[in-house]
């Protein structure tokens, strides 16, 4: 109860160290149980009649390193109690490299018990919440990924053949590019629509995939968080079972493009060169699509008009108009490919983490589609873009629009 008084204006700042160092102190303990694997003592750190939801699943994962801690705050006490604490809630599994882990932001409340224990309780996270929590409790392993997954009957098998692609893909990718793959990922298999958009808060019916990245601000620079990968097995059935395998090893692909470049792939990056990457390497680039896509520039669609975009995907969005953003992506990438070489166009991606610029300070998160594409985010994008094409390739923006753009019209005047 003393720490967790209030005391005179005099001596608030050392009060503040004081009570900052004794939650601090409980979050540790609770993270070393929870690293222990010792549930039973985290639960008596909590009233006996709250069930934490952060325990929910958590007894099968394999965790390798976790820690909670009180994020920097003025705390306040009423009536004995820290009303709201807000946490950071870190943790690494088994076989992620070091340089990979997970971050969630929570709030709790605190108490102090007539003991001088303290309790927690109401603790829920903001926005996404713990994989464990939301069902996927259960895991497949194999070399270069852990794909969790709900524990329904029959999901075992879908899992593993999910690992299996990923393994092709990876092996694939390893022996054709420069890309800079790590050891060992970590994947979802979600076999329905809302188990899918549970995990990503995606839009399930327009993805066959995903993958995630949270931004952090460390020390001024860009920490990157949740790299995982979110295969959409429920879109697959939208093809026939014998394009069906098809579909699902592409998007893998495509994904694990994603994948390879995440450390590098801040939210001021545009959409046009993450995307485009992608489609190049998995040569997704449909040379059929010429006269659509020229149709589409003879409406308005210009490198330009994307080139600040984060997410190449609106809300409320056409499928085919946002086909045609990623077509557009992949020429533009794999024109730079074909005019320069794969070293220095992966360079040029790699450059825009270095700038990180001011807009985007303090805390950095992956926000949401409205968030990434307001006018002062796309205006921000367009100008590091134009700063960093000029240092890689002495190109403007409009300079690989109309090199694209007379590429395009002499495939559709030839019929392709």
């Amino acid at each position: 109860r003393a720490l967790l008084s209030d005391t005179p204006a005099a001596r608030a700042t050392a009060q503040q160290d004081r009570l900052f160092k004794g939650v601090s102190d409980f979050w540790t303990e609770v993270s070393q149980l929870i690293a222990k694997g010792d549930f039973a003592a985290v639960r008596r750190k909590f009233p006996a009649d709250e069930n934490p939801p952060l325990l929910s699943g958590i007894e099968g994962v394999p965790l390798a390193w976790f820690e909670i801690k009180p994020r920097p705050q003025h705390i306040t006490v009423q009536n004995g109690k820290v009303p709201r604490l807000d946490l950071e809630v870190r943790y690494r599994l088994n076989g992620q490299p070091k340089q990979h882990a997970f971050l969630h932001l929570a709030e709790c409340m605190i108490r102090a018990e007539a003991d001088g224990r303290l309790l927690a309780s109401n603790l829920v996270f903001h926005s996404r919440w713990p994989f464990w929590t939301r069902g996927f409790s259960k895991a497949v392993e194999s070399q270069r990924i852990v794909m969790f997954y709900k524990p329904r009957p029959g999901e075992d098998e879908k899992a593993a053949a999910t690992a299996r692609t990923f393994e092709q893909a990876y092996a694939k990718l390893a022996s054709t590019t420069r890309l800079p793959l790590v050891d060992r990922y970590v994947g979802f298999h979600c076999s329905s629509y809302e188990d899918y958009e549970s995990l990503t808060g995606g839009r399930a019916s327009m993805e066959n995939g995903s993958v995630s990245q949270v931004s952090w601000d460390e020390d001024g620079a860009a920490r990157v968080y949740n790299q995982a990968f979110f295969y959409n097995e429920a879109a697959t059935r939208k093809v026939g079972p014998l394009l069906r395998w098809t579909e699902g090893a592409s998007t893998i692909e495509h994904e694990l493009v994603h994948l390879a470049m995440i450390d590098d792939t801040q939210p001021w990056l545009p959409g046009w060169l993450v995307e485009g990457l992608a489609m190049h390497y998995t040569r997704q680039v449909q040379v059929t699509d010429a006269r659509i896509l020229a149709d589409a520039f003879a409406t308005g669609l210009t490198l330009r008009a994307i080139a600040g975009m984060g997410p190449l995907v609106l809300k409320d969005d056409e499928l085919l108009r946002v086909n045609v953003r990623y077509e557009l992506a992949a020429r533009v990438v794999g024109w730079l490919v074909e005019n320069f070489d794969e070293e220095k166009v992966l360079a040029f991606y790699k450059a825009f983490p270095k700038t990180f610029p001011a807009s985007w300070r303090a805390v950095v998160t992956t926000p949401d589609i409205e968030a990434a594409n307001t006018p002062e985010r796309q205006a921000e994008r367009v100008r590091v873009t134009e700063q960093l094409l000029h240092k890689h390739f002495d190109l403007t923006i409009d300079d690989l629009d109309a090199a694209v753009r007379k590429i395009m019209r002499r495939e559709a005047q030839n019929g392709r």
